[in-house]
């Protein structure tokens, strides 16, 4: 059999009164893996203290109605008790021990039976009592379960004398009615429905108190002892189910009714109705320790066990274990009962309660209240809708009920099992007490942070509170005094539930304290709503630690930006985004309108970005203007990149067109000619916003031969800029350049001044005959005549040579040209006769829509002399026109009348005339 764990030990069950403590057992420890409890035990207190501290005043027995407990003392005396143990009522007294006690259903009457032979049986509600006296000794009663509503007010007791005797009331009195008799002492009686059970020394016999007939019976056990020793416990589990339990067997029995059809055999009984009863052992077992109560527990069964004491040692503590209908033991708990050492296994008893209803609060004026108390309860549970059991000593009473949610929830944290615990209280719901849940989170918490598993604790914490605020201010403190909170901050809820002000202004500030988590600052600052906490508290506190220069961090500053953004001060924003660097201050200008400061903070914004801030400030060149933006850029103290950037932004806004910055013409021509020499040309011929003097006096300066030439030739003086190609040839120019030049100005002075500065240089004679021969402006041979005799001229002859084949490829060319001209000329001519010829298809719709001034000149067909109007007509060009159905009959044949070539009329006259 399984392991059995001590009450209040590692694998006991749920006590709840302070009293009731177990020490561990040896023979218990270092056993398999323990289970969770199925019961819980509370010891009464309340009046029982008292009422037991004598030993004359010792309980022997109880029973439990819906409404109260009824407690029966050695000392003859009948207690009502509620279910916290105080003393409700006290009923009339035995003069010999108290040996059994009962209700009825309703809970309206108690009985009591003593050993000197008296019964006793009282009202609770009423005056009616009833006082019985037998001549034997007597051990069990039981009461009508309708006692209260039936006339007869039946009962049944037994005892040494071996009879079993029924009392009903008739019209002449009471009188009493032997059921059974012979076979020994009655040791107890159960009533239930209309059976009654009661044990002897044979068995057990069941009686139909509607049939007054046997119904069956259950024998004795093989292994039972002198039975006459040891009370059997009879327990109806259901009106057909009986369970019996001796000293070391238990026995279940179920009635089975039919109705009749043939001659009953065996053990079945006839019921004058026609109905058979038959009983059937459903489960029987042994045990191998004394059985002092039982009780149904679910589908399984509650015994109460006494082990007796081992060889050599003193009385073992009783046990509450559960066993299965196959006598499998599932859990067993050892009680601490006071005075268990002077205790043998005939002083325990058993007492069970099955709600049929709630259990209901009451006190002790509803005793007298008649019919308002029979409607009241007595008894008060925590919940009504469980059993309960009593286990019953004789200085002793120790409740037990079946562990509810909370006790597992609690056996589960006792256990370290946090996580279960809290999966099964959201399981539950309301029916938790807020109470169990917050401190299970609380030891689930400590468990994380004892282990150091601080991330672990913040997980859980976002996982399972959910929405509780007041957890997780307790979990921000528990962090903050670990000084911790940079691993929860991440996991704090700012909505849903939204925590105290207070509580983030702590977190904030316990941040800014500490260099190392600014970054969790920052992350707090930027992520969590406005209205958290108070911003211009922690702003203030944000500015006071800037000032301490060794604790200054960037994030600090940025967290300060986005406190300053909280609050709407933008200006402070704007500048600390410039401070920052950070790029979104252009979108922070945009977005706020700000571009009056912007344009006092030019220069700083290229730092920022500068390929943004240069995009930027041309993007927005209507609300920045370049008055304001160049003044920045090209201060005196500007450095070299300064004036590159402010280049590289003047380029730019002449490449979008704008002429916003034309006054700053003569600026850019001067960098363009000192920092970027290859736009600087595009720039002089595209641009006519610069000044030509300012620009010619800067490319001097600055050695641009072809601007300066540029700018000469604009200027009107083409002499002196040719004299500059000139006299740069080898150098920057070549003699091409100079013919280029003079071929653009068709100007024969300047190729007279070409030639003529040429001839005062060999060189330049060589280069310019090298090129002068597709020149139509120059004669080749004037200018061979004009050199000099003398002027050596190297390659003179391959020269000449080169001329004379350019002119004849230049003649060639023309003559070819003029034959393809001829040519075109001719094919067109013809192309267009062609065309000519062919009439033109006009509709009916267009004489209608468009032709007016066409209906008005009386025009005719040229066959039938009929007017053109209103049908689809031919129109030739010499003014001939043709209705379409009068030209088909002279259409080639498989053709159509507009594809005919020339106008019939014109075409016979031509014919007449040749």
């Amino acid at each position: 059999m399984a392991a059995r764990p001590d009450v209040g030990t590692a694998h006991g069950a749920h006590v709840l009164d302070s009293d009731v403590h177990a020490a561990p057992r040896e023979d218990e420890e270092d056993k398999e893996e323990e289970e969770e409890p199925r019961l819980k035990y509370q010891r009464l207190g309340g009046s029982l203290s008292d009422l037991l501290a004598s030993p004359t005043q010792a309980a022997s027995c109880l029973a439990v109605s819906d409404k109260l407990l009824v407690l029966g003392t050695r000392a003859g005396t009948v207690h009502l008790l509620d279910v916290k143990g105080y003393q409700v009522k006290r009923l009339q007294q035995h003069e010999a021990s108290v040996v059994d006690v009962c209700c009825d259903r309703k809970g309206e009457y108690v009985a009591s039976c003593a050993a000197d032979g008296s019964v006793w049986v009282q009202s609770l509600y009423t005056e009616e009592t009833a006082r019985f006296e037998y001549n034997s000794s007597l051990s069990a009663i039981a009461l009508d379960p309708e006692y209260a509503s039936n006339a007869s007010r039946r009962f049944v007791v037994g005892g040494e004398a071996g009879k079993v005797w029924m009392n009903n009331r008739g019209w002449l009195g009471t009188r009493d009615t032997v059921l059974h008799h012979g076979e020994g002492p009655v040791q107890n009686i159960k009533w239930c429905g209309n059976y009654i059970a009661w044990a002897n020394n044979v068995g057990v016999k069941i009686f139909d108190s509607s049939t007054s007939q046997r119904v069956g019976f259950v024998d004795l056990p093989d292994n039972s002892l002198h039975p006459e020793l040891y009370r059997p416990e009879i327990v109806w589990n259901t009106p057909n189910t009986l369970i019996v339990a001796w000293p070391h067997a238990v026995k279940v029995a179920t009635l089975h009714t039919s109705n009749y059809r043939n001659s009953p055999g065996g053990g079945s009984l006839l019921r004058p109705s026609g109905i058979q009863v038959a009983l059937e052992i459903a489960t029987s077992f042994t045990t191998d320790y004394h059985i002092a109560g039982i009780a149904p527990f679910e589908t399984d069964y509650l015994i109460l066990a006494h082990t007796g004491g081992n060889q050599g040692a003193g009385p073992e503590r009783p046990e509450i274990r559960i066993v299965s209908s196959l006598n499998w033991e599932i859990s067993s708990d050892a009680l601490p009962i006071r005075g268990y050492e002077h205790n043998a296994a005939s002083d325990y008893q058993l007492a069970s309660w099955h709600p049929s209803q709630p259990l209901l609060a009451g006190d002790k004026e509803s005793l007298t209240n008649g019919e308002a108390g029979r409607k009241r309860g007595f008894c008060s549970a925590e919940n009504g809708q469980e059993p309960l059991y009593f286990i019953v000593s004789p200085r002793d009473i120790v409740q037990a009920r079946k562990t509810d949610v909370e006790d597992n929830i609690a056996w589960l944290v006792s256990h370290d099992k946090f996580a279960e615990a809290l999966r099964m209280a959201d399981k539950a719901g309301e029916r938790i007490r807020k109470s169990t849940i917050d401190s299970t989170w609380d030891l689930y918490l400590q468990s994380f942070l004892e282990d150091e598993d601080y991330k672990g604790a913040a997980e859980m914490c976002s996982r399972l509170l959910s929405d509780n605020a007041a957890a997780w201010e307790r979990c921000v403190f528990e962090f903050a005094h670990r000084r911790k909170l940079p691993v929860l901050v991440p996991y704090v809820p700012t909505d849903q539930p939204r925590l105290r002000s207070g509580v983030y202004e702590m977190i904030l500030k316990s941040l800014i304290a500490r260099p190392e988590q600014h970054k969790a600052l920052l992350f707090c600052v930027q992520s969590w709503p406005k209205g958290t906490y108070n911003q211009a508290e922690i702003a203030y506190v944000l500015e006071e630690e800037i000032q301490q220069e060794e604790r200054y961090t960037m994030e600090l500053k940025e967290a300060l930006a986005e406190m300053y953004m909280l609050m709407g001060m933008k200006e402070k924003v704007f500048y600390l985004f410039l401070e920052l660097r950070k790029v979104q201050v252009f979108d922070f200008i945009e977005q706020n309108g700000l571009y009056s400061l912007a344009a006092k903070n030019v220069r700083p914004l290229f730092l920022v970005d500068a390929k943004k801030a240069m995009k930027w400030l041309v993007d927005h060149a209507s609300e920045l203007p370049p008055s304001e933006v160049v003044p920045q850029l090209a201060e005196k103290s500007a450095s070299v990149d300064a004036q590159r950037t402010l280049l590289q932004y003047l380029h730019k806004l002449y490449q979008t067109g704008l002429a916003a910055a034309a006054e700053f013409a003569d600026l850019q021509v001067s960098l363009y000619a000192e920092f970027d020499r290859k736009h600087l040309m595009p720039f002089l011929v595209g641009s006519h916003h610069y000044h030509l003097d300012t620009a010619l006096k800067t490319c001097k300066r600055f050695r641009c031969v072809r601007e300066n030439v540029y700018i000469l030739n604009r200027m009107g003086n083409p002499e002196a800029a040719l004299s500059m190609i000139l006299n740069h040839i080898d150098n920057e120019m070549s003699i091409e350049d100079a013919l280029e030049f003079v071929k653009e100005q068709r100007d024969k002075d300047l190729w007279e001044f070409l030639i003529e500065h040429s001839l005062q240089s060999p060189s330049l004679v060589s280069q310019l005959l090298d090129h002068v021969g597709g020149v139509d402006a120059v004669n080749p041979l004037q200018l061979l005549e004009r050199i000099p005799p003398g002027m050596h001229i190297p390659h003179l002859r391959d020269k000449v040579i080169r001329i004379i084949a350019d002119y004849r490829t230049q003649l060639t060319l023309c003559s070819g040209a003029s034959q393809i001209l001829r040519r075109d000329c001719v094919a067109l001519s013809a192309r267009y006769l062609s065309q000519a010829q062919v009439g033109i298809h006009v509709g009916a719709r267009y004489f209608q829509e468009e032709a007016v001034n066409f209906l008005h000149c009386n025009m005719k067909c040229s066959i039938c002399l009929g007017a053109l109007c209103q049908k689809e007509v031919v129109i030739f060009y010499c003014a001939h026109g043709y209705h379409l159905d009068c030209l088909s009959e002279f259409a080639p044949s498989g053709g159509q009348s507009t594809s005919l070539k020339g106008c019939i009329v014109c075409n016979a006259t031509v014919g007449r005339s040749r």
